[in-house]
């Protein structure tokens, strides 16, 4: 539960701090701080951005379409709750730019309504289609610290798996002679798992290396978790097979 006074500081605070770091308008393929809203300082009112260049913005999401494939899972925008250091901020509608890796927001479904985008805080999170989406610091399999969205599968336990689902952009290549044909620019989907804690402050990703996937979890409960791996034939690279892996360690 969100204390009474938490309630009345976030309050007092919206009109002058999430004005200015809240959100980010969206400059084509990436994302950056935008100017003070002018005239918004009520509710939601603090989450919309109004991009100034419109020719860009619209020039940047035309460019999109020339690219075999989609930048995005889903181009709809859907509703989903915004939360700012666990306390709910609102309803709106988002949408995830998995090359930019960024959420789209707008406040309603008009066609012409433009969008902003999320600023990238490890504070804010939202909920959408039941799934808790947040930007969190992510380890790769080579012990590179980044950061990204990825959204959490299980977290009923003290042992949270999530996934990062992105957009990668492999760009085409012109026929060097007459005979081969020009590869087209592209965007192809990647999926990773990660691994986290309760309290951890870095998820780390899963590679799908049995010996390394069982040394994430504790030293006390890696044997039955060994056993259960290889009892039912867990594939570490299959989301529904490490749901099951995960909700049975919070068993332990």
């Amino acid at each position: 539960m969100i204390k009474k006074e938490m309630v009345k500081i976030m309050v007092f605070i919206c009109p002058f701090v999430f004005t200015s770091f809240v959100f980010a308008q969206r400059p084509g393929m990436g994302s950056a701080a935008v100017s003070g809203q002018q005239g918004r300082i009520r509710g939601l009112d603090e989450f919309y951005r109004k991009l100034e260049d419109h020719t860009k913005r619209n020039t940047n999401h035309d460019s999109y379409k020339t690219i075999e494939g989609s930048a995005y899972f889903d181009e709809s925008f859907k509703q989903g709750d915004i939360y700012y250091d666990n306390g709910y901020m609102g309803t709106s509608f988002l949408r995830y730019d998995g090359f930019a890796d960024e959420i789209q927001i707008k406040k309603t479904l008009l066609d012409e309504e433009e969008y902003g985008a999320l600023l990238k805080s490890e504070k804010l999170f939202c909920i959408v289609d039941s799934k808790k989406v947040l930007y969190h610091r992510l380890k790769n399999a080579n012990g590179e610290v980044k950061q990204g969205y990825v959204t959490n599968l299980v977290n009923s336990g003290k042992y949270w798996l999530f996934v990062r689902k992105s957009k990668l952009f492999l760009e085409g290549k012109i026929a060097p002679t007459s005979l081969t044909l020009p590869t087209n620019s592209k965007f192809i989907t990647q999926v990773d798992y990660y691994f986290g804690k309760e309290d951890g402050d870095v998820v780390v990703e899963i590679d799908g290396n049995a010996k390394d996937v069982l040394g994430m979890f504790d030293d006390e409960d890696r044997p039955k978790i060994k056993s259960f791996v290889r009892k039912n034939k867990i594939n570490l690279d299959d989301k529904s097979d490490l749901q099951t892996l995960f909700y049975y360690a919070n068993t332990l």
